[in-house]
C-alpha cells in the first residue's frame, strides 16, 4: 500500500459513510506521544510515516463502519538484546463508529467500537491507537541469537514413548483401592 497524499487531520465519518467515501494517505508518526511512550522512545525518534486506506459505509443497521488497512514501521527494542530495530506493523481496521462505550456493547464480533463525539474523528489519534494495538508485544530482531529456537516435539507414540495420563489412571485406581466408600456417585 502506498500513498503520497497526507491523511486529513479530522473527518466526519457519517458524511463519508453516506457518500460511500474513503480516505487514504500518509501521516507522520512524529508527535505521537502515547505511541512513543509505548515504544519507550522520544516522540522525536518517530521519524517514519504510517500509511492508511479506509472506506466508510453504513451497514444494514445504519451503523457507520470503517474498513481498511494501516501500515507503518516502528522503532522497537528487541526483547532479547534490547537493540532497536525497525519493525513492520500492519493492521486490518474494522470499526463501527459509536457515540460512547455502551453503544459498542452490541456490535458484531468482527467490528471494534470507535468512540467519536460531535461527528469529528481525530485521524491522528485513531492511527496512534491502532498502531499501539497492532505492535508486537515482544518483538525480536533479525539476529539469529534473538530468534526463538524451535525444536520438534518428540514423537510420544514410538515404542518406549510414555502416555501422558497413564500414571494418573494408576494413581486414581490405587486411591480407590477397591473401597466402595470413596464418596463417588453418592
Amino acid at each position: 500500500m502506498s500513498a503520497d497524499a497526507p491523511l486529513p487531520r479530522t473527518v466526519n465519518p457519517r458524511k463519508l459513510a453516506v457518500s460511500g467515501g474513503a480516505v487514504s494517505g500518509e501521516i507522520a508518526l512524529a508527535g505521537m506521544r502515547r505511541l512513543a511512550d509505548f515504544l519507550g522512545c522520544s516522540p522525536d525518534d518517530l521519524t517514519t510515516r504510517a500509511v492508511m486506506a479506509v472506506a466508510f459505509s453504513e451497514d444494514a443497521q445504519r451503523r457507520v463502519t470503517a474498513h481498511g488497512r494501516l501500515q507503518a514501521t516502528l522503532p522497537m527494542a528487541c526483547r532479547v538484546c534490547e537493540q532497536r530495530s525497525d519493525v513492520p506493523v500492519s493492521s486490518d481496521v474494522q470499526v463501527a463508529i459509536v457515540a460512547n462505550e455502551d453503544d459498542g456493547a452490541d456490535l458484531p464480533r468482527d467490528l471494534e467500537p470507535l468512540v467519536v463525539q460531535d461527528d469529528r474523528l481525530d485521524v491522528m489519534a485513531w492511527v496512534e491507537d491502532e498502531l499501539i494495538l497492532a505492535a508486537p508485544v515482544a518483538p525480536a530482531c533479525v539476529r539469529a541469537a534473538c530468534q526463538p529456537s524451535v525444536q520438534p516435539e518428540p514423537d510420544r507414540t514410538e515404542a518406549g514413548g510414555k502416555r501422558a495420563f497413564a500414571g494418573l489412571k494408576r494413581m486414581m485406581d490405587d486411591a480407590d483401592g477397591g473401597d466402595e466408600s470413596s464418596g463417588r456417585g453418592e
